[in-house]
């Protein structure tokens, strides 16, 4: 199966687990930041907000990949409830999260 690119030959679509391996290292070694160079950096062939976007909501070792519990998903359910659609998702983002004890908000928004 070809792989997806675009006109300037950047790869689109799903990742790879040795792409994903290959940024791992670099942020490792370079750490994160500077997101332009990291796919140079790395010898991937994908677009700076790629990288980015792949790192902090999949290989992150921060991020809580832990099902949310009962206690939590009874707390959004409320808050929505209460608060209906009115927030912008970024608000969505920062007071759910604080509400439910300090989850990240990767895994409540995502």
């Amino acid at each position: 199966m070809e792989k997806s690119k675009t006109r300037s030959g950047v790869r689109k679509g799903a990742w790879t687990y040795e792409e994903d391996k290959l940024l791992i290292s670099c942020i490792r070694k370079y750490g994160e930041g500077k997101w332009h160079l990291v796919s140079q950096r790395a010898g991937l062939n994908r677009c700076r907000k790629s990288c980015r976007l792949r790192w902090l909501n999949y290989l992150n070792p921060t991020i809580n990949n832990e099902s949310l519990s009962e206690d939590e998903v009874d707390m959004m359910l409320r808050l929505h409830k209460l608060l209906g659609n009115r927030l912008d998702p970024l608000e969505y983002c920062v007071l759910v999260p604080l509400e439910l004890g300090g989850l990240g908000g990767v895994s409540v928004c995502f």
